[in-house]
């Protein structure tokens, strides 16, 4: 069963008007779409990746420098990195290989997070962010590297 006030129709910059006319009417399909988001990924991927997909970084920060993260001890940030940075992007990286520029944009918030407790005050990294992404048993706390992962997915 096809919702038609709820379906749109994407289509491409070389069609012309008369043919998107004519399929929209034998459709049935009015709304023209490419402008919203599905699965929270953009419906249409036109111009830059780097800023289509800049919203992963944004929702990131959000989420990793709201009001509660300022008292979490170490191992409440480390779960909270794991559970929400590490897993907010996979769906994108599944679908996508993000580039470079983005990854290092992602790993940054990370790091920031990880050593920071207030937004916009920077702290000293201790330790080198790729000591922290090595195993447990490695003497890191296991966090992956975006990149990697990336290319795993």
């Amino acid at each position: 069963m096809i919702n038609f006030q709820k379906s749109s129709i994407i289509f491409g910059k070389k069609v012309t008007q008369e043919s998107k006319d004519a399929v929209k009417v034998s459709l049935g399909i009015d709304k023209e779409g490419g402008e919203g988001t599905y699965l929270g990924l953009p419906e249409c991927f036109s111009g830059s990746k780097v800023q289509l997909l800049s919203f992963i970084r944004e929702k990131l920060q959000g989420r990793m420098q709201g009001w509660f993260t300022k008292s979490l001890s170490p191992g409440g940030k480390e779960t909270l990195m794991k559970s929400v940075a590490m897993s907010l992007p996979v769906y994108a990286m599944s679908c996508f290989r993000l580039p470079k520029d983005t990854c290092k944009r992602i790993t940054s918030a990370m790091i920031e997070s990880w050593w920071s407790n207030e937004k916009d005050k920077r702290k000293i990294p201790w330790v080198a962010w790729k000591t922290l992404c090595r195993q447990k048993d490695l003497g890191g706390l296991g966090f992956r590297d975006i990149g990697q992962f990336n290319q795993a997915l």
